[in-house]
C-alpha cells in the first residue's frame, strides 16, 4: 500500500501511521483525495478479511485483496464529478 502511495518506507506503529497520514494527506487536491480513498479502502478490506477469517473461515490471497482495492478505487474514482468553476458553475474547460 505504501508503494502505491509513493511512500517507500517501512510501516511503523498504527498511531504513528495515522499521524503521518493526517499530515501528508492534508487538503482536497485530487492526489490527496485518491490517497485518502486508497487508505480507507485498504483499511476496510483488511478489516473485512480479518472478520472473514475469524467468523466465516474464508481466506483470500494478498493478490485478491489488492485487486479488490484497485477495483473499488477505480469504481469510486469514476463516480467523482469534475470540480465546478467558482465563477460560472460549469466544469473547467479542457486544456488544449
Amino acid at each position: 500500500m505504501l508503494m502505491l502511495l509513493d511512500d517507500f518506507r517501512c510501516p511503523g506503529r498504527w498511531c504513528d501511521e495515522v499521524h503521518i497520514v493526517a499530515i501528508k494527506f492534508k487538503g482536497n487536491s485530487l492526489l490527496n483525495s485518491l490517497r485518502k480513498l486508497g487508505l480507507s479502502c485498504v483499511v476496510y478490506e483488511l478489516w473485512r478479511e480479518r472478520n472473514n477469517r475469524i467468523f466465516g473461515s474464508a481466506h483470500r490471497s494478498i493478490e485478491h485483496i489488492v485487486q479488490s482495492c484497485i477495483v473499488t478505487i477505480r469504481n469510486r474514482f469514476c463516480k467523482w464529478k469534475a470540480p465546478r468553476n467558482k465563477h460560472n458553475g460549469k466544469p473547467p474547460e479542457p486544456l488544449a
